[in-house]
């Protein structure tokens, strides 16, 4: 498999997801955090930090549904380099919403941001298996969407796991 990525010319395609996780990985640790809701005496509102968490993955969510949707106006499969090109506007899209996010004085721009990071990500997710689909042998197939989804998942395991404990240890500007 190794071989075949090597030579077919696309096998770099299959690290388009574990990019993007990079992202998204510890994302979903800093968002979780954002989202929780201290009481005056430092224990957690659970309510209305579920309610937040919900609101987090609502707009995350509806951003992962509407990024391949409107991409569809701009890609065909038929046209393999318009499916690159929105793989790295998605990508471009992912990063402006954490640079958003960052700065966000606010929940509510907070949530815009993880809309439009979801644009980035849910675009970034179908058509980087969309052009694998295309350009990869159908023999090889199934072992190279194997290997895309390994890579994906050691890049979020890796960062999400880093994430975590460098929060726990004040590495982040919000206390």
């Amino acid at each position: 498999t190794i071989r075949y990525l090597i030579s077919s010319g696309c096998g770099v395609l299959i690290f388009l997801k574990a990019t993007d996780s990079l992202i998204w990985g510890p994302g979903d640790v800093i968002g979780i955090e954002i989202a929780t809701v201290r009481n005056p005496d430092g224990s957690e509102n659970e309510e209305l930090s579920a309610y937040r968490m919900g609101l987090y993955y609502c707009f995350s969510g509806l951003g992962v549904f509407l990024g391949p949707t409107l991409a569809n106006f701009f890609s065909s499969a038929t046209r393999p380099i318009s499916l690159q090109r929105s793989c790295l506007v998605a990508i471009l899209i992912t990063v402006t919403g954490w640079i958003m996010a960052a700065h966000a004085p606010n929940y509510t721009y907070f949530l815009l941001s993880q809309w439009w990071s979801g644009i980035g990500y849910g675009t970034l997710w179908a058509y980087s298996s969309l052009m694998l689909q295309l350009m990869i042998d159908s023999a090889m197939l199934g072992r190279v969407l194997s290997m895309e989804y390994f890579f994906y998942v050691v890049a979020e395991m890796i960062t999400s796991s880093a994430t975590g404990p460098l929060y726990d240890k004040g590495l982040t500007t919000q206390e």
